[in-house]
């Protein structure tokens, strides 16, 4: 995430009538637009990115629960994650990596990307195929087939092959 300098601290848009922030017990204001911007990302991509890329197989988890992000603690000081409510679930060799869960899915988002996945072609298709190949590898019959005659044939007296056999 990028933010322009005139919205930095030091710039020109940088004031508490424009930017969501507080003020500190010293009186002083502070700006909270980027973790704010990530409060709002994450709040619409549970939906969004579900419109742009519709589940395929609804019988599987589908829904978005959680979101990871890395920032390399040698470069960067990685406290936007702890200001946007992430939690540090692993540090190794510099990079840390944070997680955050996510909000769950209304009704009303829930039946829109359910509509989404029906239309989706490429939704349809995989679940296509998924189908061929689940019917295509079960047996024909789920039963086990038993031959309708039960009787056998008496055999002829000296049917051993011989010249003899039909003389007997």
């Amino acid at each position: 995430m990028y933010i322009l300098p005139e919205f930095q601290r030091g710039g020109q848009s940088y004031r508490p009538d424009i930017l969501p922030g507080f003020t500190d017990r010293k009186g002083v204001w502070h700006s909270t637009l980027a973790s704010t911007t990530i409060e709002m990302a994450l709040d619409r991509v549970v939906v969004d990115y579900l419109l742009l890329w519709p589940p395929v197989y609804l019988d599987q988890p589908w829904e978005l629960q959680q979101a990871i992000s890395y920032c390399h603690e040698t470069r960067y000081r990685c406290t936007l994650y702890l200001a946007a409510s992430f939690d540090l679930v692993r540090s190794h060799n510099g990079l840390r990596t944070y997680a955050r869960d996510l909000r769950a899915l209304t009704p009303l988002e829930r039946t829109t990307i359910l509509t989404a996945s029906s239309w989706d072609q490429r939704a349809r298709r995989l679940r296509a195929e998924r189908l061929f190949e689940e019917t295509m590898t079960q047996p024909r019959f789920p039963f086990q087939a038993k031959p309708i005659i039960t009787a056998t044939l008496p055999q002829r007296r000296g049917s051993h092959g011989g010249e003899n056999d039909l003389a007997a």
